[in-house]
């Protein structure tokens, strides 16, 4: 993630502005390189509960970009939080946090502590708790493309007559 938000950085400075900016007496450069390494982090350690990452970053540096440049500031930041949320799933779907930790089951224990144990890559629980998963409605499927079949054939019908 480290690469993600000195990428990300690197493509926004160049319209940082060099104006005074109100409540900002050191280093703007500094200010907005920390946003953006703690919105990289947060994505790479709650990416689930994480919503809009995007705006959250934009809403933090906005002000130190002219008015004229922050659409494209915008664009860019949600051009690599993208990216980082893309690698972030890519490693969960393994099992890893993009730090290389393994993650961790999202259940809770019957002492309401979380559960410790790893979990199985593709889910989100480890073997012990696999019965809280979300069932996939694989059975639904078929009933609803049969039903827009029907409708389908029953549009062909009404323009026949």
């Amino acid at each position: 993630m480290y690469a993600l938000s000195r990428a990300l950085y690197k493509d926004i400075s160049p319209y940082i502005t060099d104006e005074h900016v109100n409540g900002v007496n050191g280093d703007v450069r500094g200010v907005v390189l920390t946003a953006c390494e703690q919105t990289m982090d947060r994505i790479a350690e709650d990416w689930r509960y994480f919503n809009h990452p995007d705006r959250f970053l934009f809403e933090q540096i906005r002000a130190y970009f002219p008015i004229t440049d922050q659409l494209q500031v915008f664009n860019l930041i949600a051009k690599h939080v993208e990216r980082a949320l893309q690698v972030t799933r890519t490693y969960a779907a393994r099992g890893y946090k993009p730090d290389g930790t393994r993650l961790r089951c999202r259940a809770t224990t019957r002492r309401s502590t979380p559960c410790m144990r790893n979990i199985v890559p593709g889910t989100e629980y480890c073997p012990s708790h696999q019965h809280l998963a979300e069932p996939h409605f694989t059975e639904q499927e078929p009933a609803a493309s049969a039903v827009v079949q029907e409708l389908h054939g029953t549009e062909e019908h009404a323009d026949a007559a």
